[in-house]
Order: C-alpha cells, then sequence, then structure tokens
C-alpha cells in the first residue's frame, strides 16, 4: 500500500544513499516522500516520524535552508522528548542537531549550550567514549576554535581525538579530522612543533 510504514523505511534508506551519493535535492524529495507517509500511517507523535524530521532537517540544513530546518528539528526534538523522555539518546540526538543548525545559523550561544546539554546525556547513555560523544566533541571544538577560544578548543578536540584514538582504526576519516583539527589549534596558538 502507498501509505504504508515498510515504504517510508524504504525510501528513508534511499535518501541516505542519495545524500551520501551527494544528491542532496534527491535525497530532500525521497525524505519529504517519507515523512509523508509516517505522518499519514503513524502520526505526528510517533518516534519513527521524528526520525523522518532529522533526516529531512539535515539535508535542508546542508543546502542552507536552516529555518525550515530548525521548524522541523524542534518538532522532532519535541516529539522525542514527549515519547521518551530527557534523558534518552535519541533526544541526545535531535538537540545535537538542533544545536548544529542554530550554529549555522549564527545562534552561537543558544546552539552551544545545546551541544553542552546533549553531550551530559550522551555521556549518561553511550558511555563516556562512545564515537557520538567523540562526534559531539568535536563540533564543540569547531565551534571554540572558529571563536578564537583556542583552550577550550583545544580542551574539547583533545578528548574526541582520544575517544577517536580508541574506538577506530587508524584510517578512519573522523580520525584523520580530529588529528587536522588538533593541528590546526596548535598553530593558531603558535605551537607548530605540536602541529
Amino acid at each position: 500500500p502507498p501509505q504504508h510504514p515498510a515504504l517510508a523505511y524504504s525510501l528513508t534508506f534511499l535518501g541516505a544513499l542519495r545524500a551520501d551519493d551527494g544528491k542532496i535535492t534527491e535525497a530532500e524529495s525521497l525524505y519529504r516522500d517519507a515523512l509523508a507517509i509516517r505522518r499519514a500511517a503513524l502520526g505526528n507523535n510517533h518516534i519513527d516520524t521524528a526520525a523522518s524530521l532529522n533526516n529531512l532537517a539535515t539535508v535542508l540544513m546542508y543546502q542552507q535552508k536552516h529555518k525550515e530546518a530548525e521548524q522541523l528539528l524542534r518538532e522532532a526534538l519535541q516529539t522525542a522528548r514527549s515519547i521518551r523522555g530527557e534523558d534518552d539518546a535519541y533526544v541526545a540526538r535531535g538537540m545535537s542537531n538542533l544545536g548544529t543548525c542554530l550554529m549555522q545559523e549564527g545562534r552561537f550561544k543558544e546552539g552551544f549550550e545545546l551541544l553542552e546539554a546533549s553531550l551530559v546525556i550522551k555521556r549518561k547513555t553511550q558511555g563516556p567514549d562512545h564515537p557520538y560523544v567523540a562526534k559531539t566533541l568535536q563540533r564543540l571544538a569547531s565551534y571554540k576554535h572558529a571563536q578564537h577560544d583556542l583552550p577550550a578548543a583545544r580542551k574539547y578536540c583533545e578528548e574526541a581525538l582520544a575517544i577517536r584514538r580508541k574506538k577506530l582504526p587508524r584510517n578512519h576519516a573522523d580520525l584523520a579530522s580530529s588529528l587536522n583539527s588538533m593541528s590546526e589549534i596548535a598553530l593558531d596558538q603558535n605551537l607548530p612543533a605540536e602541529a
């Protein structure tokens, strides 16, 4: 049937493949279709509907459509909180996505606070050495670096790097990203020997 949740799952999978291939407008269309099906079949207050909101918002952020992405992320976060409560990994993901969106809009204080709050939840629900914890730490480091708060950027980046060294293979792109960030921070701190 055209409104069956299984079709939404397939559309979501195809959307992710298109996004990975850089075909963002195709991914957007697939994610919009998946969201419409999930709203119709599951309702607005369902975790899969919240997932579709997050997916669509992510591709909208890539296209600099931050206002629409923000609305979707706020709805997804509200839905996740109503279903799962505050201390949940899915809620933390939603907070992190919304925080990133707000920072991309230039709303650094509000976005940074959401990222920090998501970090607390991720550490509690997923453990202190989880790759998602490292991802959030790396985002915090990047934004502190952009604001020229080099000591804070270094602190976050060192923690992300330690987790990634422990949890990821030596040739993983996220590990390389953390190493590159550490080098950039060291150069900006006038410490070329550490770069």
